[in-house]
Formats: C-alpha cells, sequence, structure tokens
C-alpha cells in the first residue's frame, strides 16, 4: 500500500515539473516574438530567425520527453530548471551575434535575468549564482567573437558597463535566491512537522485515527477496482485486555509504556504492506490488503502470541499482557463504518469470550439473525 502511495506521489511530482515546463516554453515564445520584432524592423537577418524559432521548439520538445520518459530522474535536479536556462543561452547568443544594433542584445540579457528570477523558486543559491556567471560568461564570449567577426557592431566602452551592471544583477539575485531558499527549507520543515503532528499519535508514533480512515478509504477505493482474486480487504480492530487495571494499579506513566512498547512490537509483527494506527485509547485498527478472512484470522493470532512475548519492562514480570481481536473482511461497495462496526462486535465476544483471542465477524450472528 505504502509503495502505491509512492508511486501516485512520483506521478503527481512528474506532473508538476511538466506543468513547470510551460513556463520555460512561455520565455520561449516571448524570446521568439521579440525576435520576430527584430526581423520585422530590419535588425536581424531571416535565417537566424527561423534557426532560432527551430531551435526553441526542439529544445522544449527535448525537455518534455525528457520527463515524460523519467529520464530526468538522473540528474541531481530532476526539474532540469537549471539545464534549461543555459540550453536556452545557446539559440540567443545565436541570434545575437547577428542582430546590427549593439543596444537591442542587451534585451536578451532582460530576458535571461528573469529566468534567472525564476529558478529562484527550485535551484540552490550556489547554483542560482553559477547560472548568472554562465550567462555573464556567454556575453562576454559573444562579445569576443563580434570583436574577431564583426568589430563594427561592438563599442565596448558601452560593453563593459553593461557587463558591471549585470554583474551586480547576478549578485543581487543571487543574495535573494539564498534568503528565498532558506525560507523554503524552513517552510519545507514546518510543513513536515505539521502534517506529522496532523496523522501520528504523539504518544505510540503510530498513525492517529484521521490518517487511518483516509488510508482505509483509499484501500478500499482499490479493492473495488481489483479482480475478485484480488479484491480481499480484511481488517483487525486490537484492544489491550485490562488495560484499565493497568492503568489503575501501576499508574498511566506505565500505561503509556505499554502503549508506546506494544505498539512498536505489533508493527514489526505485521508485514511491510499491512497498516496498523491508534484507533481510541487502547484499541488499534489493522488494515491488511490482499487478505482474506482467514489469513487475518492467522494474522490476529501473531500479534496474540507477539504481545504475549512482549517485553514490557515497566510492568512486573509475573504480569501476563495480552489482546483481544475483532476480525472481519471488507465486502465491495459497503462503508467503511459498517466493516468497522462488524469488527467491534467480533471484539466485544472476542472480550466476552475470556479476552487474548481472535473472533472473526462471519462467526457471529447478526442482530438481524443472518449468518455473516
Amino acid at each position: 500500500m505504502a509503495r502505491k502511495d509512492n508511486n501516485h506521489s512520483h506521478q503527481h511530482v512528474q506532473l508538476f515539473r511538466l506543468r513547470r515546463l510551460q513556463w520555460g516554453v512561455g520565455s520561449h515564445l516571448c524570446t521568439t516574438t521579440i525576435v520576430i520584432a527584430l526581423y520585422l524592423l530590419g535588425l536581424l537577418p531571416v535565417a537566424p530567425a527561423i534557426i532560432f524559432a527551430c531551435s526553441s521548439v526542439l529544445l522544449n520538445v527535448l525537455f518534455y520527453l525528457m520527463i515524460r520518459s523519467g529520464f530526468n530522474e538522473h540528474f541531481n535536479d530532476p526539474s532540469l530548471t537549471g539545464l534549461q536556462i543555459v540550453c536556452a543561452l545557446l539559440p540567443a547568443v545565436f541570434v545575437m551575434y547577428f542582430i546590427t544594433n549593439a543596444q537591442a542584445r542587451t534585451v536578451f540579457l532582460l530576458i535571461a535575468t528573469g529566468t534567472m528570477v525564476f529558478g529562484m523558486f527550485s535551484l540552490r543559491r550556489r547554483a542560482i549564482r553559477n547560472v548568472g556567471w554562465t550567462i555573464l560568461a556567454t556575453y562576454l564570449a559573444l562579445l569576443l567573437a563580434l570583436q574577431v567577426g564583426a568589430p563594427e557592431r561592438i563599442d565596448w566602452r558601452v560593453e563593459v558597463v553593461v557587463m558591471f551592471a549585470y554583474a551586480s544583477v547576478i549578485y543581487l539575485v543571487s543574495y535573494l535566491g539564498g534568503k528565498l531558499v532558506n525560507m523554503r527549507s524552513r517552510l519545507k520543515a514546518q510543513n513536515k512537522q505539521l502534517e506529522r503532528m496532523a496523522s501520528l499519535d504523539p504518544l505510540t508514533d503510530l498513525p492517529n485515527r484521521r490518517a487511518l480512515m483516509q488510508t482505509f478509504q483509499r484501500a478500499t477505493h482499490q479493492a473495488d477496482r481489483r479482480d475478485k482474486d484480488h479484491e480481499s480487504l480484511s481488517i483487525g480492530l486490537l484492544d489491550i485486555d485490562n488495560f484499565k487495571q493497568i492503568n489503575d494499579s501501576f499508574g498511566h506513566d506505565i500505561g503509556d509504556a505499554v502503549l508506546k512498547k506494544l505498539s512498536a512490537k505489533l508493527r514489526r509483527t505485521l508485514r511491510q504492506e499491512d497498516f496498523i494506527g491508534r484507533f481510541g485509547g487502547e484499541e488499534f485498527l489493522v488494515l491488511l490488503p490482499e487478505t482474506a478472512l482467514e489469513a487475518a484470522e492467522a494474522t490476529g493470532q501473531r500479534l496474540c502470541e507477539a504481545t504475549q512475548q512482549a517485553v514490557i519492562e515497566e510492568l512486573p514480570v509475573s504480569y501476563s499482557l495480552s489482546v483481544s481481536i475483532g476480525v472481519t473482511e471488507y465486502r465491495p461497495g459497503e462503508k467503511i463504518e459498517a466493516t468497522i462496526k462488524r469488527a467491534d462486535r467480533a471484539l466485544y465476544e472476542a472480550k466476552a469470550g475470556g479476552r487474548n483471542r481472535v473472533i472473526a465477524a462471519n462467526h457471529l450472528l447478526p442482530e438481524s439473525g443472518q449468518v455473516m
């Protein structure tokens, strides 16, 4: 169950990366519009404009395929943000070489600055700074190429000022980017803490009732979609026997220790795909996916045996700790409350029958008198 949840989360992240790619596409469209405008104004020949448009389309298709295929997962930055910014420089520098007006070239530096600002939301401070220096170094290489191939298009007096100004912008964006990265890290840590508080029981460190019900709901949806050979889903409602007596005789601190240590023992006894959480008080709910009722009974027996074998140092050696368990199988299409109610009635029978035992719901007679 956890593995399927992880797969769903991974797909969600990949879709988010594809949506972010749309921002890159939008940036390329804006730049292409500027290139077309430069051509219409007579500042750029038609051939470089066409090459720029075709290369922009090719780059965006390439990044789309990398994310769609999952190849982006091989990179340190799976969002490919830095790589997208740097790759976009190549067609831009190519076009800038053919622009006849030196002032028009600075427009592309403004667009590059915009992409750096966008990178602040996903890149670390060092990565933002490296991207900025790469842009500046690429622009310097362009100026050197112009000095060799078309010196009449360059005025070093102006270009030195432009480069100094752009270096200042890079420093400022890197500084602000670092601040933003720190804020993101703090917010991420706080969100994780809030998520933990909202889904985990603070004493036992098991999922709380809210998380249990959400997981149970997802499990029933999966069971309803499966074929009959793999649709089985069973649950167990477990209660610690005579827990009130433990609290009354030894104190609530000892009772808390019992809950905490027994919770860890029960979790280790279950399969990896099983799910256990604190349902309330001394009650626990166990979800057993792809498990028929007979197998659920066997799991319940293992939990009973594990409880008796649990070492609770806070209790006297002579004290025998035990649990009672009611198990039932989910019926496709029914409400989860109905499934839990059957398990609760089975648990009641286990208590009434002497405790320290497992009772399955289909062994009981419902209130209507029909065999379950």
